[in-house]
Formats: C-alpha cells, structure tokens, sequence
C-alpha cells in the first residue's frame, strides 16, 4: 500500500511536486529564488519530509542550505522529517538531520520519538547509525572536555610560583 508521501498528487506544491521527480536542478533554482522551503502541503508534508521519506540526500541537503525548517510538524501525524526518515528507514537523511541540529526529542501523535519510530518499525539500518552517530559525538565531546581541562591547568599558576608577602 502506498503511502501518502509516495505521490504528491494534487495537493502538492510545484516544490514538492518536482521532489517525487528527484530533479535536483528544479529544487536547486528553487531553493534560490523561493520562499517556499518549508510550505507544507494540506497534509502537513514539507519539502523536507518528502525528501527524506525518499531517501533523497542531495535534495535534502539543497532544503537544509536553504533554511528549510528543520524541526516543522506534520499536524496530522506529529511527524518531523526526522520521524519520516527513521521510519523509512534512510540511515544518511537521518544523519544529515541529526548533524544539522533537528530536535530529536520530538514525540509525535503516537507519544514517539523518530529514533522510537525506527525501533518500531524494525529499522536497524537507521538505529546503528544513529547509534554510531552518538558514540562519535559523544567521544568528541569528551576530547574537548580533556582539552580544556589540560588548558586551564597550564594557564594555572603554581602555587609555588607565587610569591608569599613577608
């Protein structure tokens, strides 16, 4: 059964409409003439989502240099673009997302985050790479901790070094 990201159909902008066709030329002259990045159809579909939902990197990464709102809300479902990759399973769009700084806590309808979406729906693609998404991250994070820990202890002085008044 097809979904409704699967067709844009009538109800979809001229934007969108050009996504189901993966044109990346058509949404690159859009992207830098139009307002329109994140214009929802009257299902609450973004350009964004439908990008995602098709697994379509280069057309994400054109909405994202855009502007197009990152962490936009489908009304019907409570469905980010985050949500809609994780349960369509595209490891990469998931990871664009994430390093472009999408909220990941966002629970839709159903009280679920995307990450929660993919574990229902069995995308162990998505979830791995998420997962090694977070291990990077979270060593870096600890890098740059120890580093600004090494250089507050060498621009401390030594006790030693200063001198005591007689």
């Amino acid at each position: 059964m097809a979904s409704h990201f699967d067709s844009c159909g009538p109800k979809a902008t001229s934007l969108q409409a050009s996504g189901s066709r993966s044109t990346v030329a058509v949404f690159a002259t859009a992207a830098t003439t139009s307002t329109t990045m994140s214009l929802a159809t009257i299902d609450g579909i973004t350009p964004l989502m439908q990008a995602v939902v098709k697994g379509n990197e280069p057309i994400l990464q054109l909405l994202l240099g855009a502007k197009a709102d990152i962490n936009a809300v489908n009304p019907k479902n409570g469905f980010t673009a985050f949500h809609a990759t994780c349960s369509h399973n595209h490891p990469d769009c998931a990871e664009a997302l994430v390093r472009a700084g999408c909220d990941t806590t966002v629970r839709n309808k159903n009280g679920r985050t995307g990450r929660e979406v993919a574990e229902f729906h069995g995308q162990t693609a998505v979830l791995e790479r998420l997962d090694a998404h977070k291990k990077k991250a979270d060593a870096n994070r600890k890098r740059k901790e120890k580093r600004k820990r090494q250089k507050q202890k060498q621009t401390q002085i030594p006790e030693s070094a200063v001198q005591k008044p007689e």
